[in-house]
């Protein structure tokens, strides 16, 4: 962002991007501390602040896709799955003339697929959490049963309906 706030005037706006894009690259890609055999480390998260500057001053630039695109490989190089799906969503909704979206519904695709993998299959929670979207399908119908919990339900069993949200009793 210091790049657009301070040098926009001096030089050309495309020249200002190509630029920063240049830099969030290099740190993206590069390894810093290499010492003899060591191959030194990669700290690709740095380059995810610069590439949301781009995008947040530049969303049109010819080469913004390949910013956003880059946010969402970091973030999947680093394990974050959810930040990837969201990055490689806007990638497809906002770029779906580029290049680069095939691989990205590709690769939301496998962040899914570790998302779901990584998480515990919890029937209990699935169960309550379909309750809730049903509950909440209900509200403001004569068949309204916004009033009742998944807790209540499995504690006292079945209870008589319309029973809306605040009352005590169906």
């Amino acid at each position: 962002r210091y790049l657009h706030e301070h040098f926009t005037g001096n030089y050309p706006y495309e020249t200002v991007l190509d630029h920063q894009f240049r830099i969030a690259h290099h740190v993206m890609t590069t390894r810093r501390g290499r010492f003899l055999f060591l191959p030194g480390f990669a700290a690709p998260e740095r380059a995810v602040p610069v590439f949301r500057d781009i995008l947040d001053v530049a969303p049109n630039w010819e080469h913004a896709h390949l910013a956003q695109y880059n946010t969402g490989i970091i973030h999947e190089g680093l394990e974050e799955f959810e930040e990837a799906v969201a990055a490689y969503e806007v990638m497809f909704y906002r770029y779906p003339r580029s290049p680069y979206t095939p691989s990205a519904v590709f690769r939301r695709a496998y962040c899914m697929y570790e998302l779901a993998r990584r998480a515990p299959r919890d029937e209990e929670a699935a169960t309550e959490a379909i309750w809730n979207e049903h509950r909440e399908s209900t509200r403001g119908r004569d068949l309204d049963i916004t009033g009742l919990s998944y807790a209540r339900l499995d504690a006292a069993g079945p209870q008589q309906w319309p029973l809306p949200d605040g009352a005590t009793h169906g």
